[in-house]
């Protein structure tokens, strides 16, 4: 069952089916009752201009619920009959797979996808201007609704960051300048995801994409996936994929799964991506993909010292089938299982 605000309000009598606190509105009782919200976008987007759709966005991405399950999909029609979203979580189609969502997701209107990036609840309208002000001080929290609303405000960034960062992850594979790439990654890194899965497979321009990723990843995460089957840059997404972890400081991160096979980023490259794990102090879970890399015995040595050096690792997974590590390197990859006893090690 879905509810429709220009249907279920009833249009006669709207001040009263609305009233005048937003947190008691009809629009906040749905949502209280709902498993999610659905924001149907235009090509000018003009949702995120009304003031009562904004309010609707801030209540569904920051509410506090027994189950963090709420979700937010974005939908745009397609022609006349078929359309296609930009979904929290998985999809049926999508077989809980980031690849098939990635693919899913790219049909999205990048036009529509950039207005995303410009998201401002603060300068949304309304038809009667007392609800404008109500619901900015709403979303404030003002103990005064009728006050004038502030002009700038940490829970307008919040709200604008959260969902601004929605559509710079859809868009991260889809980028084909430096200007667009910039914004993505602007967006991306301000958002405060707390987990990201990142399938760039398939991306329109393999550097601009991993642009993106080296100045995009949010500084704010737990939990990071970046998968990259055959990429044909070699040493410098290893390289990159390292400048990103430095340069967002991970200090949160808990987990971090890296499936590169088949991208051949050698021994250097993979050298230096296993330093760049190394100022993880709170990773607890480490997943290396590398199959068919050209990796050696260098990369077998980093990878065991900086095994050694994280504190709180407590499992690692490593593929390391299709390369050439020698005698040495297979000596110093044996040395994990001394450096986590007891721990999940697997190595193969």
């Amino acid at each position: 069952a879905y509810w429709v605000c220009a249907y279920a309000n009833n249009q006669w009598r709207a001040q009263a089916e609305v009233g005048d606190n937003p947190e008691e509105s009809s629009f906040r009782r749905a949502i209280g009752k709902a498993e999610g919200t659905v924001t149907v976008l235009d090509d000018s987007a003009t949702t995120y201009t009304r003031i009562w759709c904004s309010y609707e966005i801030f209540v569904t991405l920051t509410m506090d619920r027994a189950s963090p399950r709420y979700l937010y999909d974005v939908y745009a029609a397609l022609g006349a009959a078929d359309a296609v979203g930009i979904t929290d979580g998985f999809l049926p189609q999508d077989a809980e797979t980031a690849s098939a969502k990635c693919r899913r997701e790219s049909a999205f209107p990048f036009s529509r996808l950039l207005r995303g990036l410009d998201v401002e609840v603060e300068k949304a309208e309304a038809s009667a201007p007392a609800d404008r002000i109500h619901i900015l001080n709403s979303i404030t929290q003002s103990g005064d609704l009728n006050a004038p609303p502030p002009d700038a405000h940490d829970n307008y960034r919040h709200v604008n960051a959260l969902l601004r960062g929605r559509f710079a992850l859809a868009g991260v594979t889809r980028v084909m300048s430096r200007e667009v790439g910039a914004r993505l990654a602007r967006s991306l890194s301000e958002s405060g995801m707390l987990s990201l899965e990142l399938d760039l497979s398939q991306p329109e321009d393999d550097r601009l994409t991993l642009g993106v990723v080296k100045d995009g990843l949010p500084p704010s995460l737990r939990r990071l996936r970046v998968v990259w089957y055959r990429c044909g840059l070699g040493a410098e997404l290893g390289s990159g994929l390292a400048q990103a972890i430095r340069g967002a400081a991970l200090s949160e991160l808990t987990t971090l799964q890296v499936d590169f096979d088949g991208s051949k980023v050698g021994d250097e490259g993979g050298v230096v991506l296993a330093n760049a794990a190394r100022g993880l102090r709170r990773l607890e879970v480490l997943h290396l993909s590398l199959d068919a890399n050209g990796l050696g015995a260098g990369f077998a040595a980093a990878l065991a010292d900086i095994v050694r050096d994280l504190p709180a690792l407590k499992e690692v997974d490593f593929n390391m089938l299709g390369n050439n590590f020698g005698e040495e390197g297979k000596a110093r990859l044996a040395e994990l299982s001394e450096a986590l006893p007891a721990r999940g090690v697997r190595v193969r």
